[in-house]
């Protein structure tokens, strides 16, 4: 039953033609530009609208991870047509690339969603994330960015502040 999936697997890929993989680059650059768009108006809004500054600042993660999510989805669907059974096959697969090799930058995009949802701290916050010390700039998903007292910018992983103390 599964060796048959996995034919079922790789002779989907077999089927990739040159449209496929001209509407998946399409699609991943639209979704690049498309977050970069929003990421560039969101600030800019919430440089000009001092009351809901920091709202702002939280919805840009958020809609980065959305835009990435819908792009991978479309990206996936047009280069297969996905069973459940093919779904779950991908899944494990994915499951398994992120135990394995990506386990570090899956710890900092959750690190990131959990501060942008609990609001752990904040743009504007002087805090200390392991060796860092310093105002809060950007709040990203892979990273907090801050300025040291000596006005360096600093990119600090996210997972520093559930990991070092």
């Amino acid at each position: 039953m599964v060796e048959s999936e996995i034919d079922t697997f790789i002779t989907a890929f077999e089927q990739i033609d040159t449209h496929t993989v001209v509407v998946s680059f399409a699609i991943a650059i639209l979704a690049v530009v498309l977050a970069k768009l929003i990421a560039f108006l969101l600030t800019k809004l919430s440089e000009t609208s001092w009351r809901y500054r920091l709202h702002l600042k939280t919805i840009i993660p958020i809609s980065k991870v959305l835009i990435y999510s819908f792009a991978i989805y479309y990206i996936l669907a047009s280069v297969f047509a996905l069973s459940l059974n093919q779904l779950v096959l991908l899944s494990g697969l994915i499951g398994a690339a992120i135990g394995f090799g990506l386990r570090n930058l899956f710890e900092d995009i959750a690190a990131g969603v959990i501060i942008v949802m609990e609001k752990t701290y904040q743009v504007g916050d002087r805090i200390e994330m392991g060796k860092y010390y310093g105002e809060v700039k950007d709040i990203g998903l892979r990273s907090t960015r801050l300025v040291t007292p000596d006005d360096d910018l600093v990119s600090a992983p996210n997972n520093l502040i559930f990991t070092e103390l």
